[in-house]
């Protein structure tokens, strides 16, 4: 992604990529925790993108999340969670890289930003997880019955919040 060289809070273009892979990681952590099923599975992928960016634009302001508001930050977004199939992708496979994006990025913030501008880029993606995770019913059968959320979806949203370093 080639944004402007350096955002108001100091992150570089690869720092801000670090934010997107970060956070598109986790959400498809989360989506991979537990199989919703074909249909579920694909619209928690789908949820990851839409999530993220309208959080993306719900911060416009902010000194990072500002800096992804525009159409290529939307397109690498989109182009990242369409490069995996949501029905072959394994949480084995996916989550350690998660994690350590999610490590990466909070060396990032802790590092470049106040505390109240690594906070919200932190809270974005766990809503993002959070987002990922109500997307589908989980155990329901047509959509009736089941949970919102599953135990292993909420173990791996602890995860994410144990990586960026937040009080769970």
């Amino acid at each position: 992604m080639q944004a402007e060289s350096q955002t108001s809070a100091g992150l570089t273009p690869e720092e801000l990529n670090t934010l997107i892979r970060a956070t598109v990681m986790a959400g498809m952590s989360v989506a991979a925790s537990k199989s919703s099923g074909a249909l579920g599975t694909a619209s928690e992928f789908a949820a990851i993108a839409r999530s993220f960016i309208e959080q993306i634009e719900a911060h416009a302001s902010h000194p990072i999340l500002g800096a992804l508001a525009n159409d290529e930050a939307r397109s690498e977004i989109n182009r990242l969670v369409q490069q995996f199939n949501p029905e072959t992708i394994k949480l084995q496979d996916i989550k350690p890289f998660a994690m350590r994006r999610c490590d990466e990025l909070a060396d990032i913030l802790d590092a470049k930003c106040t505390p109240e501008e690594g906070e919200t880029v932190k809270r974005v993606v766990l809503t993002v997880c959070q987002r990922v995770a109500e997307e589908s019913r989980e155990g329901s059968i047509f959509g009736i019955g089941g949970v919102r959320v599953s135990a292993e979806e909420e173990a791996v949203i602890r995860e994410v919040t144990r990586a960026l370093r937040m009080a769970a």
